[in-house]
């Protein structure tokens, strides 16, 4: 089929009760239009794009098109549409991918065969809109425009830029606040910002301490990649394995969470050590658990044989040659972590032991030492979470609200968790208060609420942030991100070009404004270079 015949047919499959089987038209009042028109020839033989009204004959709902010369362009173009029901009104981006032919026509093609504006019935024999792919399309825009090379990067960048034709027309669903899910087909530009030295990457988060400074949390090896200047072009990466980290204090870790600025530590000059972060690891052994470092480069990561005085004294090491602040434990295969502040008060949640427990590490023991007996544990038991092997399941502390969210990534859907819901507590048995805690509590009658029910779309949710009082959440499966407010009311969906399936997780905004955000499978960090 000739493509103006593959556009006439996405045109026709909006209208009717085809568009509704299909997908692209929910029948709810906001409406979600996903328009995939990969290729629009130009009949004009100097290649200039006619206008196009598509009238969709829902209500007074139109869209508008655009007039552009195919040959110079080499990315996609936005149009405007606005949608009227009753008085609800809201404006909603529609990406059109546009490419021209070197022809006026396919061979053999008619302006019958072709088909019009006003054609209300599909052409005949005409392949379903998925099997024309993305490839194609590709192919057909580098035809339309010889010669001209791809973005090399947005200025200042310093990165490669990856363009991608995405969005996600996810359907809401009324319950638990999800409704209607407002997704819109549109491209996001990517910056890639680190590459070297990551395995499986996990987690991330900007140091609030250094600015411009990310760390990076890698699954398969235990190790942290610090990227210096991770928003410029003249960033810079390092990879650091702490001596006992992939062995107890950091194994297969799925999160970490900066937290408060003090520490028990001075430097040479008297000066205190700043900056604190938690790790959580995935490791399943019972007496696995967050670990309190410091994210001073002096120190993290260095044997005690190669650091320098005062850092390497007879007051450090204790348990050997690493670098960690502090450990509890008893929360194996720990899947997010959170901080709550101020202090060193962290919550993490359990896949096997389907618990949110709240961790308070109280003053740090020094560096590698192992008196753990100042600190304090709640657990909260909870039920209905589905705990995913090697995929993180994030957590989000709104301190506003004394609130916990976190991405069920076994259910699809999204839950919040509030401490207050407790109806009581009980002492924790002598063989979980492993470090004579000063505080060790099992809370009782403890429940979850669904906050992004399962029917709302999502399949693996991973990585959930709160920027800006949004919430973030990534779908692991289906390398989407989802904005909702803090209520679960949808806002956006997009799709994440060049990111595989089972790729992406954690996520975080950076001092620039831009959310990073990690691929597992290609081993890199990537910034959203759209604002979302």
């Amino acid at each position: 089929m000739t493509t103006s015949q593959y556009a006439t047919h996405r045109i026709w499959r909006l209208r009717g009760k085809d568009a509704n089987r299909s997908g692209n038209v929910m029948n709810q009042p906001f409406a979600t239009f996903k328009l995939n028109l990969s290729l629009i020839v130009s009949a004009g033989a100097a290649g200039q794009l006619r206008r196009i009204g598509l009238n969709l004959d829902r209500q007074e709902s139109q869209v508008a098109g655009i007039g552009r010369d195919a040959r110079s362009i080499k990315s996609a173009t936005y149009g405007w549409y606005m949608l009227r029901s009753n008085k609800l009104r809201f404006i909603a981006v529609l990406l059109v991918a546009l490419a021209a032919c070197s022809k006026d026509r396919h061979p053999g093609s008619s302006p019958a065969a072709d088909g019009g504006a006003g054609h209300e019935a599909p052409p005949a024999e005409l392949p379903d809109a998925a099997m024309v792919s993305e490839a194609d399309a590709a192919s057909a825009m580098d035809a339309a425009s010889p010669g001209v090379e791809p973005d090399a990067g947005s200025a200042g960048s310093g990165g490669s830029t990856l363009a991608g034709a995405g969005g996600s027309a996810l359907a809401g669903s009324s319950g638990g606040g999800a409704g209607g899910a407002t997704a819109m087909t549109v491209e996001l530009e990517l910056t890639e910002i680190a590459t070297t030295g990551l395995a499986a990457p996990s987690a991330l988060a900007f140091n609030p301490y250094v600015p411009d400074e990310l760390w990076v949390v890698n699954h398969r090896d235990s190790s942290v990649v610090i990227v210096k200047n991770a928003s410029r072009s003249d960033r810079s990466s390092q990879r650091r394995l702490d001596p006992q980290g992939d062995v107890h204090f950091m194994p297969w870790p799925m999160a970490l969470a900066f937290g408060g600025r003090e520490t028990s530590i001075v430097d040479a000059e008297g000066k205190p050590v700043e900056g604190t972060f938690a790790t959580c690891p995935e490791n399943t052994d019972n007496f696995m658990g967050p670990s309190l470092w410091t994210s001073d480069l002096r120190i993290f990561g260095i044997d005690k044989a190669e650091r320098q005085a005062p850092f390497n004294g007879p007051d450090t090491g204790l348990q050997g040659p690493g670098t960690h602040l502090d450990m509890l434990h008893r929360t194996p295969a720990c899947t997010g972590i959170a901080w709550e502040g101020p202090g060193n008060v962290y919550w993490t949640y359990s896949g096997t032991r389907a618990m949110f427990v709240k961790y308070d590490f109280a003053k740090d023991h020094g560096i590698g030492n192992d008196n753990h007996a100042d600190g304090s544990v709640w657990r909260y038991p909870v039920s209905g979470i589905g705990y995913v092997e090697h995929v993180p399941s994030h957590l989000a502390y709104d301190g506003a609200h004394a609130r916990l969210y976190l991405a069920d990534t076994g259910n699809g859907r999204v839950v919040t968790f509030e401490p207050s819901s407790a109806t009581g507590s009980a002492g924790m048995s002598q063989d979980d208060n492993v470090d004579s805690l000063v505080v060790a509590l099992d809370m009782l009658g403890t429940q979850v609420k669904e906050l992004v029910p399962s029917s709302y779309g999502l399949k693996k949710p991973s990585g959930i942030v709160i920027h800006e009082q949004h919430l973030y959440v990534s779908d692991n499966e289906t390398s989407t991100l989802h904005k909702l407010t803090l209520d679960g009311a949808a806002l956006a969906s997009w799709l994440v070009p060049g990111v595989k399936p089972g790729a992406l997780a954690g996520i975080g905004f950076g001092p620039d404004g831009k959310l990073y955000l990690v691929d597992m499978v290609d081993n890199r960090v990537l910034r959203v270079d759209d604002e979302l």
